[in-house]
């Protein structure tokens, strides 16, 4: 996972110039401010 991370940073530093823009979705994935969220937890009923 990481090595995509990190193609994506150059692709986008890389073609940014060119005013193309680059993304990288990941599922199951965390950052800093969201915590990890469970693949099989159960969805709280509001």
């Amino acid at each position: 996972m990481t090595e995509l991370v990190g193609l994506t940073r150059v692709l986008a530093k890389e073609l940014a110039e060119h005013g193309i823009r680059v993304n990288c979705v990941s599922p199951a994935t965390s950052t800093r401010r969201v915590p990890p969220i469970a693949r099989h937890a159960p969805i709280p009923k509001a």
